[in-house]
């Protein structure tokens, strides 16, 4: 069976129901008919997104919690900094579905299929879709599943993974509201290790162990570094609510744009996660939101996040990351000493000036970067 439609949204994930949230928005493309597939019902907790705004996020499941304290700590530097412009940001994956999901049944050209996609092809000026049982045909298709790219990145390389629990304590341990981007605080080794904290409330928190390196764990491996790490906290007392685990490549490939003239990658599919530091969903928000500005004034796609000069920024601090992963915390101590959290942020969401980074790297040591310059 053959079913026509305007687009087809491939993955219903953080890309895919952002895409679609956002074309409900629009009142042009309200009555085009819309196909989400996806081969997983979407009803787990399975992941977890943290991002940076200045303004407000449309998602109520956003409005849940956010901080505008942040800190850093490494040996005796420790600096914490209340944000002036921005907030800091938290979705679990389950509470975003959920709230998309149930916004879109309020559209009836939005349609809903859970189905594993095997093939995807553009034949002339359409796309075929080809599932198990159907093939769905489209005008355009929007792809956020890496598996379906012709060429990907290498699952040998460098990774940025973590294994964390939600907990709370018995005491109230978390009243200064602080979240830790980084923490430093545990033995050195020939890797790059850190911990990660998100405080909910006084007596709950999120807590990770995060790695950046080629080789994943396993769960007693993971457990024994978190333990290492938590114990350094001095929690007292606690439960262990949830526990989560994950792993985001951190890699210099080229995901491509375009698959053809009619299928468009997002999403982690299209580029759009920060392979220096994993963040994703924000970029996303920025891609979506362009993508249904050109489909509503029927022009091309462009993209709004890929500046060359950072990619190469990315690529010497990969390759900092996997040569030389001893330095990299001195690297951060520089960072976070002489430059304040809101111009960091400013600089990881890739919006700062040429003259504002050239500051940045000033005071950065210049020899592991020269070094991975005349690498390249």
């Amino acid at each position: 069976m053959t079913t026509q439609y305007d687009y087809i949204i491939i993955g219903s994930g953080c890309a895919g129901l952002s895409l679609a949230y956002h074309m409900s928005q629009n009142e042009s493309l309200r009555k085009k008919r819309v196909l989400l597939l996806d081969n997983a019902a979407k009803t787990t907790n399975d992941k977890t997104w943290c991002f940076w705004a200045k303004e407000k996020q449309p998602y109520q499941s956003a409005q849940k919690v956010s901080w505008n304290k942040l800190e850093f700590k490494a040996d005796d530097l420790r600096i914490r900094e209340q944000l002036s412009e921005y907030h800091y940001y938290h979705i679990s994956s389950l509470d975003f579905y959920q709230e998309v999901f149930e916004h879109l049944k309020q559209f009836e050209n939005f349609e809903i299929v859970q189905e594993a996609v095997s093939e995807l092809i553009q034949r002339g000026n359409h796309v075929e879709v080809s599932t198990q049982n159907n093939v769905y045909k489209a005008n355009f298709a929007f792809n956020s599943v890496v598996g379906l790219l012709k060429d990907k990145p290498n699952k040998a390389g460098l990774k940025q993974h973590f294994y964390g629990k939600k907990i709370k304590t018995e005491d109230p341990k978390f009243k200064d509201g602080h979240v830790k981007l980084m923490d430093f605080s545990m033995p050195d080794k020939q890797t790059v290790q850190f911990g990660y904290l998100l405080p909910f409330s006084d007596h709950e928190a999120l807590v990770e162990y995060t790695e950046f390196s080629p080789q994943i764990h396993s769960d007693q491996e993971y457990e024994a570094l978190f333990k290492g790490y938590i114990t350094g906290l001095n929690l007292g007392k606690y439960e262990i609510i949830e526990s989560e685990k994950g792993q985001i490549p951190m890699s210099n490939f080229k995901f491509p744009r375009y698959s053809s003239s009619r299928i468009l990658n997002m999403g982690t599919s299209g580029g759009f996660t920060k392979p220096t530091t994993g963040y994703t969903f924000k970029n996303i928000q920025d891609d979506v939101a362009t993508i249904v500005s050109s489909l509503a004034k029927n022009k091309p796609f462009n993209r709004p996040h890929a500046h060359s000069r950072f990619r190469f920024y990315d690529r010497l601090l990969l390759g900092i990351i996997k040569d030389e992963p001893h330095k990299v915390k001195v690297i951060m101590q520089r960072l976070f000493k002489n430059n304040s959290m809101e111009r960091i942020l400013t600089f990881l969401d890739e919006k700062t000036s040429l003259a504002e980074e050239a500051k940045i790297f000033m005071r950065l040591p210049w020899a592991p970067f020269l070094k991975q310059l005349f690498l390249k």
